[in-house]
């Protein structure tokens, strides 16, 4: 064999490997380049709460370390699904992306048919923040802890009741985890939106709440209110208050939402994987700290391998307490 054929073979050779290389790794190529165009990031909550002021930050310093725009479009509507819906139909690219939830995000889907499927439609990028929740009731009431108050309650079934911002939402599907955890029922009173339960604590409707520490909070410094049981995060700010994490009920997402952002489906790994780490730096720049401590929001740091295994469990959980609560969609 001569020599000239030989480097035609070897070339040839090279080609046909490189191919077969880019046939198995497409996003190996893709992300060398990655990203050439701007991003979109489909915010699935109204302009100017915590959820879009969070985001549009997220986005202007990850738009400073990828050298290309990441454009917020708001979409909000349906508890998230139309941004999610929207989202879960583009090209796996990494230019149409997605900000989610916890609570909404897995409970939504197995209460109504959505045009998606939040376990088998979306890769998971990224978990930035979360609103802290807790319980708190008012300071005339007799229970001076969260221990005083189940027990009060075992020995008072049914007398008690407490108010969430809606049926089947986030809040109430905590609680009633809660209500098995302990061995306690609690008569649950829904109210249209947040501010109207803490209206209600403070009129003495309702026992105790369940809701966003920002809600109540501010009735918390006057005195009105006392807080039973909080999120890890609030801690320092309510030294007397018991953590869900210390009632192990962290694991099933009660008393804190926690937001990521999310692909859809099939988008390369190599473009999830840089993702993940501009978001992570993100959420290490000084302003968003700023911004979180001003929303009163706390700041997490979740892999999106984490953030899935978290979606998978409560997706588990909630789905069980959906199903108890008679609130389950037809199949």
């Amino acid at each position: 064999m001569g020599t000239k054929t030989q480097m035609l073979l070897g070339k040839l050779f090279l080609i046909l490997f490189s191919m077969a290389v880019l046939l198995l790794y497409p996003g190996a190529a893709l992300s060398q380049d990655y990203p050439t165009k701007p991003i979109s990031l489909f915010i699935p909550y109204s302009p100017g709460g915590p959820t879009d002021v969070s985001g549009r930050v997220l986005a202007e310093v990850a738009q400073e370390i990828l050298g290309q725009p990441v454009i917020v479009v708001s979409k909000p509507g349906g508890g998230g699904i139309i941004a999610q819906s929207l989202v879960a139909k583009q090209k796996p690219d990494g230019y149409s992306l997605a900000v989610t939830s916890n609570r909404s995000f897995i409970q939504i889907p197995q209460m109504r048919d959505v045009p998606y499927d939040p376990l088998k439609d979306f890769e998971y990028i990224f978990g930035h923040m979360g609103f802290p929740e807790g319980i708190a009731c008012l300071s005339a009431k007799p229970w001076k802890s969260y221990k005083d108050l189940t027990a009060y309650s075992k020995q008072h079934p049914g007398k008690v009741s407490y108010g969430v911002s809606g049926k089947g939402g986030g809040s109430h599907i905590d609680v009633e985890i809660i209500q098995v955890k302990e061995g306690v029922t609690w008569q649950m009173v829904p109210f249209a939106g947040a501010a109207k339960t803490v209206a209600a604590v403070l009129g003495g409707h309702v026992d105790f709440v369940f809701q966003n520490c920002g809600i109540w909070r501010a009735h918390v410094k006057t005195g009105e209110l006392r807080v039973l049981a909080i999120d890890k995060s609030q801690k320092g700010l309510y030294p007397d208050a018991v953590t869900f994490e210390e009632l192990g009920l962290e694991e099933d997402g009660v008393g804190r939402s926690v937001f990521g952002i999310i692909a859809p489906k099939g988008t390369p790994a190599e473009i999830i994987k840089k993702l993940q780490e501009v978001f992570r730096k993100a959420t290490e720049d000084p302003r968003f700290d700023t911004m979180c401590k001003k929303l009163g929001i706390f700041k997490e740091s979740i892999s999106g391998e984490e953030l899935f295994r978290i979606m998978k469990r409560q997706y588990k959980v909630r789905g069980e307490v959906i199903k108890r609560l008679g609130l389950a969609k037809s199949k």
